[in-house]
C-alpha cells in the first residue's frame, strides 16, 4: 500500500493530466480508502477532487466527513461559478444527509437549492428525485414524495429497481396497495439474482396481502422473503421476516407459532446490538492502528536526520512515545467502558423481557376472555383497567434508571390486583413503609422488589391454599435501606423439589447482577438473601434485599 500510493503521488504530480484519470479508476474499482488516504495529504484540493473525495466518504460509510467535503465543494463551485458542478455537490450532499438520517434538514436544505438546477441540468435533478423522495418518505408525506417520483421521466431511471422499490413504498403511504403490487413485483423481475432486494419487496408484498386479510397469499410471499434471504443473509432482514411471521400468526390467532418468532426478533435484537457494538470496536481499533501507524512513519523519518539535530529528535520521540502511551490508556478505558455499558444495557434488557413475558401478557389475556363470554361485563372492565394500569405504570418505570419509591409501591400493588382478579384463591399482599420514608422523595432503581413477589406467587403456592400470604416491608437499618418479602408457600427447599432441581430464579439471577452494577455506580453496599423459613421452624420463604437509593 505504501509504494502503490508513493507512485500515485509521484505519478500525479508528473503528469497532471492522467492524475484524475488515476484517481475515477480507483473510485470505479472501489478503491475509496486509498483515494481518502491520498488526497488527505494534498493540500489545495481541485473541485474534481473535492468532489471524488466527498463521494469516497460516502461509500465508506464515513457519512459526516462526506457531508464535510461536499458543503466545501459547494462552496467552491458558488466561488468559480460553476454551476454544473454545484449540482452534483448538491446531489453528494443530499446523499449524506440521507444516510445520516437528518431528514428534515434534508428537506430544508434542498428546498433552498433546488433554483441552481437548470434546463440544462434534467438529468442530475431527476438523481436529486431520488433521493429527495426518500427524505419525503421517512417524513411521511407520501403525497409530494408520488408527486417527486413521477417527475423522474428518463426511462432508463424510471427501469431501475431503486425506483420500482421506493415508488412502491410511495404508493403503499398513499393506500394504493394494489398498484404497489404491481411495483414490488416489477422490482423482484428486474433483480431477480439480487437476493436483499427480492427479500425486501416479497415481504412487502406479504405485509400489503395481510392488511387485506388474505392470508394465505400473504404466507406465500412472506415465505418467498424467507427463502431469498437465505441467498444473501442478513440479521437485521431476518428480523424483519420473523416480524412478518409474527405479525402472520398473531392475526390469524396460531399464537403458538407467533410466540416463537417473538422470541426469533428477541435474539434477533441482541444479536444486532452486539453486531453494532462489535463495529464500533473495530472502527475504534482501526482508528487507533492508524495512528499508531503515522507515528512510527514519523519516528522512521526523524531517525534519519543529522546527527546536529539528535537531542531534538530525541525530545520528539519522548514526547511521541509518551502520547501514544496516552492514546493507548484512553482507548483502553474507552473500550473498557464501552463494553461496561455494553454488559449493563444486556442487564436492562432482561429486566424488561423479565418485567411482563408474553406468557403473562397472554395469561391475562386469556383470563379477560374467559370473564367476557361469562359475560361478567363490570369485571371484565375492572380486570382491563387493572391490566393497562400495570403496563403503562411498568413501562413508564421502566424508562427511568431510578424512581420514587411511591411509584415502585403502586406497581406492586397493581400486579397484585390484576394477579387476584384473575383467581378463585386471591393472595393476601400485606405493604409496610416505615413513617420515617418520605415515598415522594426516596428514590430506588426500578423492578426490583416486583420479580421477587412474583416469585413468590409462582413457585411458593405451586398448588393453591387457604390464607396464602405475602408480606413486604421497607426500613432502614442504619443507613442501609432494607425489604424484606416474606410469604408462608411451600419453601425454597420444597419449591426446587417440584422443579426437579432444574428451575433457577430469574429473578434472582437479574437483579444480583443489576445490584452488582448500581452497587459500583452509587458507591454504596447491596446484597440479596434468600432464607427458607423451615430452618425457623415457619413455612415459607424469607427474602432480603439491601438496595441503593437516593434521597432529593
Amino acid at each position: 500500500m505504501k509504494n502503490k500510493l508513493l507512485f500515485l503521488m509521484l505519478f500525479t504530480s508528473w503528469f497532471p493530466s492522467f492524475g484524475q484519470t488515476t484517481l475515477d479508476d480507483l473510485f470505479d474499482n472501489n478503491q475509496y480508502e486509498l483515494i481518502i488516504e491520498l488526497l488527505t495529504k494534498k493540500k489545495n484540493l481541485t473541485i474534481d477532487e473535492l468532489n471524488i473525495l466527498a463521494r469516497s466518504h460516502g461509500r465508506m460509510g464515513e457519512y459526516s466527513n462526506g457531508l464535510m467535503y461536499s458543503e466545501e465543494l459547494m462552496n467552491r463551485c458558488i466561488e468559480a461559478k460553476d454551476t454544473t458542478r454545484l449540482v452534483e455537490a448538491i446531489n453528494v450532499k443530499t446523499e449524506n444527509l440521507v444516510d445520516l438520517k437528518k431528514y428534515k434538514d434534508g428537506l430544508e436544505f434542498c428546498e433552498n437549492n433546488l433554483r441552481y438546477f437548470r434546463e440544462q441540468d434534467s438529468l442530475d435533478y431527476q438523481l436529486l428525485c431520488f433521493k429527495l423522495g426518500v427524505i419525503y418518505y421517512h417524513l411521511q408525506m407520501y403525497e409530494e414524495g408520488y408527486e417527486t417520483y413521477n417527475q423522474i421521466t428518463v426511462t432508463r431511471y424510471r427501469e431501475m429497481d431503486v425506483f420500482y422499490t421506493n415508488y412502491a413504498v410511495m404508493l403503499i403511504g398513499l393506500n394504493k396497495l394494489d398498484e404497489a403490487i404491481i411495483y414490488l413485483k416489477k422490482s423482484i423481475n428486474c433483480n431477480r439474482i439480487d437476493g436483499y432486494s427480492a427479500c425486501t419487496n416479497y415481504g412487502n408484498i406479504g405485509l400489503i396481502l395481510m392488511t387485506q386479510e388474505k392470508w394465505d397469499e400473504a404466507k406465500v410471499y412472506i415465505d418467498s422473503s424467507d427463502w431469498a434471504l437465505k441467498r444473501e443473509p442478513s440479521i437485521y432482514d431476518q428480523k424483519v421476516v420473523y416480524k412478518n411471521y409474527y405479525d402472520l400468526y398473531s392475526k390469524t390467532d396460531r399464537m403458538e407459532l407467533a410466540e416463537v418468532y417473538l422470541d426469533s426478533i428477541l435474539i434477533a435484537n441482541e444479536a444486532i446490538f452486539n453486531n453494532q457494538l462489535n463495529e464500533e470496536l473495530v472502527a475504534l481499533e482501526t482508528s487507533f492502528e492508524r495512528q499508531h501507524t503515522l507515528k512510527k512513519k514519523i519516528v522512521s523519518v526523524d531517525n534519519e536526520l543529522a546527527s546536529a539535530q539528535k537531542f531534538t529528535l530525541w525530545g520528539i520521540i519522548i514526547a511521541l512515545i509518551s502520547l501514544l502511551i496516552l492514546v493507548s490508556i484512553i482507548a483502553f478505558l474507552w473500550i473498557r467502558n464501552i463494553k461496561a455499558q455494553n454488559q449493563n444495557i444486556l442487564i436492562e434488557q432482561k429486566l424488561l423481557r423479565s418485567q411482563m413475558t408474553p406468557h403473562f401478557m397472554f395469561n391475562s389475556l386469556a383470563i379477560l376472555q374467559g370473564i367476557i363470554l361469562n359475560k361478567e361485563y363490570t369485571k371484565s372492565i375492572q380486570y382491563l383497567s387493572k391490566f393497562s394500569k400495570l403496563l403503562r405504570i411498568t413501562l413508564e418505570n421502566s424508562r427511568d434508571k431510578l424512581v420514587p419509591l411511591k411509584n415502585e409501591i403502586e406497581a406492586i400493588e397493581n400486579y397484585i390486583l390484576v394477579q387476584n382478579l384473575g383467581t378463585d384463591h386471591p393472595f393476601e399482599c400485606e405493604i409496610k413503609i416505615d413513617e420515617t420514608i418520605n415515598q415522594e422523595r426516596l428514590l430506588i432503581p426500578p423492578m426490583m422488589i416486583q420479580p421477587f413477589i412474583e416469585n413468590a406467587l409462582e413457585h411458593g403456592f405451586p398448588v393453591p391454599q387457604p390464607h396464602q400470604e405475602v408480606s413486604v416491608s421497607i426500613s432502614f437499618a442504619d443507613k442501609d435501606l432494607v425489604c424484606k418479602i416474606i410469604d408462608n408457600g411451600v419453601g425454597l427447599e420444597q419449591s426446587k423439589v417440584k422443579s426437579n432441581g432444574k428451575k433457577n430464579s430469574l429473578a434472582t439471577t437479574i437483579t444480583t447482577e443489576r445490584l452488582a452494577m448500581l452497587a459500583k455506580e452509587f458507591k454504596v453496599k447491596t446484597s440479596i438473601s434468600i432464607v427458607d423459613r423451615k430452618t425457623m421452624n415457619e413455612a415459607g420463604t424469607f427474602v432480603t434485599i439491601r438496595l441503593p437509593y437516593k434521597q432529593i
